[in-house]
């Protein structure tokens, strides 16, 4: 049976979540003078409702209406709601397991309404912009800043996908610039869950085109860098009334795709980001490029595509050799297509 890499991170993420939880109920249980495994049990239920309203909020209707409301409104939304959720659960437990979880008033009488309420709403607080801050940033990229993994620069073989919306530039005469750029936020938003559920890491926006990145070995396990890619062409296949009817436009993407080594790093100083520098995100930049000029919406270096098996149903159509601005060398290149009249492959 395969689990998605995208879910199977969401997992992992998920149980880190719960360990951290049941961690700190125990040490608050510990502290108001009661016991720790009740506090292991009270901070795993908080964490696992939580967990479950994160999920729901995150649903795509929700979640497509709050992304609308800006940081602040929204992180003090949810520090009000986790903070219900801990105070509610800390006073369930107080009918459950007695007076300061296993302790009598009289043993310590220090746990209070006024400290459950301090200490709900300073987690609630730490856990909403912590949340916040993964979906600004991204999980991984948060865990490289905080363990410094590219404070050096460092080389990493990754395979890179660059997506740019096509016709974009007649798309902003047609509609408005307004108009165009709220259709690049929707798509952005909608594809970033076949991105995810296949393994890839979102690493920039730039204008109206998104840089997904794997590692290799990763990119190339069940082919999920190709599946991605597909995936997303579906995503907008069964979206294509909505779009019509919201912006008047069905959108397309062009892609290219490439593997090489690249050298990651932290840059910046007020303003701190990771970024990749190389040969291999140039020719992935001049392959997505040059799409429009063969007819293709996905072009794939000979590198990439000759270590991997391709997914059944899968069309390969050989470009040859071709020549991209500004590099001497040429890059055999292909272009894949996947029929439109059937459906996406099942996960292996």
């Amino acid at each position: 049976m395969h689990i998605a890499h995208g879910t199977l991170w969401k997992l992992q993420s998920s149980i880190i979540a719960l360990t951290m939880a049941v961690i700190m109920g125990a040490a608050y249980a510990t502290a108001i003078g009661g016991r720790a495994w009740v506090g292991a049990v009270v901070g795993l239920t908080i964490g696992s409702l939580i967990a479950a309203l994160e999920v729901v909020r995150l649903g795509k209707v929700g979640a497509n209406i709050l992304r609308r409301q800006g940081l602040l409104p929204l992180i003090g939304v949810t520090t009000f709601l986790w903070a219900v959720i801990i105070i509610g659960t800390l006073h369930a437990a107080r009918y459950v397991f007695g007076h300061s979880w296993g302790a009598t008033p009289a043993d310590h009488p220090h746990s209070t309404f006024i400290q459950d309420i301090a200490f709900a709403f300073a987690v609630g607080f730490l856990v909403s912009f912590v949340s916040r801050l993964q979906g600004l940033i991204g999980t991984r990229t948060l865990l490289y800043y905080l363990a410094g993994r590219y404070a050096r620069p460092v080389q990493e073989d990754r395979t890179i996908l660059i997506l740019d919306l096509a016709d974009s530039t007649a798309l902003a005469e047609r509609l408005g610039a307004l108009k165009v750029q709220e259709l690049i936020c929707q798509l952005f938003f909608d594809i970033s869950e076949p991105i995810t559920e296949h393994g890839g890491e979102i690493h920039n926006y730039i204008g109206d085109a998104v840089v997904v990145t794997w590692p290799t070995d990763e990119a190339l396990l069940n082919a999920q860098c190709i599946r991605c890619v597909f995936a997303i062409q579906e995503l907008i296949r069964r979206n294509a009334e909505r779009y019509a009817q919201t912006y008047g436009v069905i959108p397309e993407f062009r892609g290219g795709l490439h593997c090489g080594t690249v050298v990651v790093s932290e840059v910046g100083d007020t303003h701190r980001a990771i970024d990749y520098f190389g040969d291999t995100m140039n020719t992935t930049a001049r392959l997505q490029q040059s799409c429009k000029e063969f007819g293709e919406n996905l072009m794939v270096s000979k590198a990439l595509i000759s270590t991997l098996e391709l997914p059944q149903s899968v069309e390969v159509e050989a470009i040859g050799e071709i020549a991209l601005e500004g590099k001497t060398q040429t890059v055999e290149a292909f272009g894949l297509h996947y029929p439109q009249d059937k459906p996406l492959w099942s996960k292996r």
